[in-house]
């Protein structure tokens, strides 16, 4: 399976012919790497069967078809468009002025209910326990999640401008972006926000060089330095959280055994990846696929919640666990919820549509070098490989602002 996912990876390289990276060909290859660490067995995880292995293979192939149809939707006369710096400078410091009240206002909240900074990290474990049942939440919702366009926008301008203040455009958001990652008890949004930076600043900056790829020895230091911070921030956070997780290990190969050594494979990263897929096995076929939920309660869940009441019913605020062998686990990959709402058809042509959307998204940056919907669906199609973001209200209300910010009429770059 893994070497069908690796045909897969080669075949995206050629989504277009101007451009040879892309973001579906590193998603695919979180993919194929999730499969290599469950197909190792290295902490019994419960492996996946022929239909489950058949119905992603059969996913994956969709969603790239659909990515190249997306691309050849839009056809483009003229001469590529540039970007308006000013415009998106105006987008950067709008979100961030949003996103600093709303994360401050939070901030001072759980201070406050924890009678205290130290006492908030503290009792960090207990706080989180109580939000996952339901008990404890942020004073502002979602606001705080607008930092996600701040992010995107300012690796816009820093991949633009050479003059533009790395601190202002590049540390702020990250640093926010910190920040509520710590308020929400989790490593994902840290994940995500930092995913839309990288990809909106690698991206333009590819762009501005002829799709040339030019690695420097400075730039290669500032992926390093950033990587750095970002593993040993979600380490802080999972220690904060507590719950260390001490599974055995199958390591009769040499080379497993030299990574677990080096630290390279650990428990909680192989659980993190091979998980998903065993999440997805065992909810195949289950009841799970049988019981009368509501409408779009998985795939989108915060707008499904809104309409519930309206028929007596609720959703869910966490997945449905099931076990994977070692544990219980609920993140089933982004195809799980499309698989409990839609069954196998349905599913098969909602990962067509999301292939067509993010081959539009690509298009739109290859043609206006407007990257915001690109490098959100970049961020979606990554952290597919554990869940679907589409059912947190943190991701999607700053998606839909940013998909109405690609097609308001205002915008100078789809004016005709």
């Amino acid at each position: 399976m893994v070497l069908i996912i690796l045909i897969f990876i080669i075949l995206s390289l050629f989504l277009t012919k101007k451009i040879k990276v892309n973001s579906l060909s590193i998603a695919l290859l979180f993919y194929a790497f999730s499969i290599f660490l469950l197909e190792m067995d290295i902490v019994n995880i419960t492996e996946i069967n022929i239909y489950t292995k058949s119905y992603m293979l059969a996913s994956y192939l969709v969603l790239l078809v659909g990515a190249v149809f997306g691309t050849n939707l839009i056809y483009q006369k003229s001469i590529p468009s540039s970007l308006d710096l000013v415009f998106e400078k105006k987008i950067f410091f709008y979100s961030v002025i949003i996103a600093i009240i709303a994360i401050s206002l939070n901030s001072i909240y759980f201070i406050k209910s924890s009678n205290g900074i130290s006492e908030f990290f503290i009792r960090y474990n207990e706080s989180y326990a109580d939000r996952i049942d339901g008990n404890k939440s942020v004073l502002i919702p979602y606001l705080n999640s607008i930092i996600y366009i701040s992010a995107s926008a300012g690796g816009v301008i820093l991949g633009s401008d050479k003059k533009a203040s790395n601190i202002v455009y590049g540390i702020i958001p990250i640093l926010l972006i910190t920040v509520d990652s710590i308020l929400n008890f989790g490593r994902a949004n840290l994940l995500i926000g930092v995913i839309i930076f990288g990809i909106a600043y690698n991206y333009t900056l590819y762009r501005r060089n002829n799709y040339q790829l030019k690695l420097k020895p400075k730039s290669l230091l500032k992926v390093f330095l950033l990587l750095s911070i970002l593993l040993l921030t979600m380490v802080q956070i999972r220690s904060f959280r507590g719950g260390y997780e001490n599974y055995n290990m199958n390591t009769d190969n040499i080379m497993t055994e030299k990574l677990v050594e080096w630290g390279l494979l650990t428990p909680s990263l192989i659980v993190y990846f091979a998980g998903p897929p065993s999440v997805l096995n065992q909810t195949f076929g289950s009841n799970l696929m049988k019981s009368d939920d509501v409408l779009l309660e998985n795939t989108f869940a915060p707008i499904s919640r809104i309409y519930a009441p309206l028929f007596d019913q609720s959703v869910r605020r966490y997945e449905e666990f099931v076990n994977i062998g070692i544990r219980h686990s609920n993140t089933g990959t982004m195809l799980k919820d499309f698989l409990l709402d839609f069954g196998v058809v349905g599913s098969l042509f909602c990962t067509l549509l999301l292939g067509v959307f993010y081959g539009v998204s690509y298009k739109l940056y290859l043609t206006t070098g407007n990257i915001h919907l690109y490098s959100f669906l970049s961020a979606y199609l990554i952290m597919g490989t554990f869940v679907n973001l589409f059912r947190s209200g943190q991701f999607l209300l700053p998606f839909f602002l940013i998909i109405i910010v690609v097609i308001s009429p205002k915008l100078k770059w789809i004016q005709p």
